[in-house]
């Protein structure tokens, strides 16, 4: 029988990409105010301005819109995908592998793997966020890969049957 497993975490804005995202409006609203302004100044090519107006505001929630991140996390028979999905539209393949590649795995500790040399570091998640955890893998693509997720225990049940036990260590506990 296959297993399928999938779950969806969406990324908590940090302070700097919320200010990041007001800005982005502040600017439109302001370019917005100077176009409705020279359109009565010069007083011709009314529909030019609404056009560029219409433009620079679909610009703006277009720009702001691509701060609105979400990780899917997929386990298919012991295939292991993570997903980054942005603005609900479009989607990204960022992590694929197998349970077996996993090198670690456990609860995730910043500091045990603050000095620690990773080729690459995929944050799939709200940095911070409780119940993190991470898997170490070795990708044709990614390299030597330090994967941080927030699985909740339906996911975490699947990975335990797949995830080899000298590898997982304690993690679960039994």
């Amino acid at each position: 029988m296959d297993l399928f497993v999938e779950q969806i975490v969406a990324k908590k804005k940090s302070t700097k990409e919320t200010v990041l995202q007001l800005f982005i409006w502040w600017v439109a609203i302001m370019l917005a105010v100077v176009l409705i302004y020279l359109m009565f100044a010069i007083r011709i090519g009314g529909i030019l301005f609404f056009v560029a107006m219409i433009g620079e505001v679909f610009g703006a929630y277009r720009l702001s819109s691509r701060f609105n991140i979400e990780y899917e996390y997929a386990l298919t028979n012991g295939y292991f995908d993570i997903d980054k999905i942005i603005a609900k539209s479009k989607r990204q393949r960022v992590l694929s592998t197998t349970c077996r590649e996993f090198e670690t795995f456990g609860r995730y500790d910043a500091k045990e793997h603050a000095g620690k040399n990773y080729k690459t570091r995929l944050i799939a998640c709200t940095e911070n966020a409780e119940n993190q955890w991470y898997a170490t893998v070795n990708t044709k693509d990614t390299g030597y890969t330090l994967v941080v997720f927030t699985p909740n225990e339906k996911v975490l049940g699947a990975l335990k049957r797949y995830v080899p036990r000298q590898v997982a260590g304690d993690a679960f506990g039994d």
